[in-house]
């Protein structure tokens, strides 16, 4: 089966000009983010997801966090590159499967803090590309991860930021 995709593979053909603004995967590969990202955008990549390509997000300055499943084994050059909104990266990839990155990856991604499973700080301080984000926390439950909606909801209950379901469509008002 396909595990990546060049960025500019199917970049401006009738296929890739037909999608739906948003997150467009191809298989089981983040391809890219299409349109223009609203402020405040907060995506979660799918379950299952093993690649994410170069470019993929690259100048998505509203972007203000991502969270990478377990399941992603490869991260394309300058996939994040120039989103100089990221303030937040959770990766869920344990310490015993973490694998190496191109420095570009987050490059102009400053005052970023990236949240790694417990146990897997020390691992990601050390390994080429993860540790170019400054700020490595570990996260368990209870102790800043995300649990449930009401972690995310606002004052006013609404949930806060742009979501998008498994299929890379914006949910509209979420509720739970």
């Amino acid at each position: 089966s396909v595990t990546s995709i060049g960025s500019s593979a199917f970049y401006n053909t009738s296929w890739y000009n037909n999608k739906s603004d948003g997150v467009i995967y191809i298989g089981k590969v983040l391809y890219r983010y299409k349109g223009t990202m609203p402020q405040g955008t907060n995506i979660s990549v799918k379950e299952g997801t093993l690649s994410i390509t170069s470019c993929a997000f690259e100048d998505c300055r509203n972007l203000t966090s991502i969270t990478i499943p377990e399941s992603v084994t490869n991260i394309g050059n300058q996939a994040f590159y120039n989103c100089t909104g990221l303030t937040s990266i959770t990766s869920l990839i344990p310490a015993e499967s973490l694998f190496t990155i191109d420095n570009l990856v987050f490059y102009f991604v400053n005052n970023s803090t990236l949240y790694v499973p417990a146990g897997a700080k020390a691992t990601y301080e050390v390994t080429k590309g993860w540790n170019r984000v400054a700020n490595i926390v570990e996260i368990e439950s209870g102790d800043g991860e995300t649990n449930s909606v009401e972690d995310v909801k606002s004052e006013n209950g609404r949930v806060k930021g742009v979501h998008y379901d498994l299929g890379g469509r914006v949910v509209e008002n979420p509720t739970s």
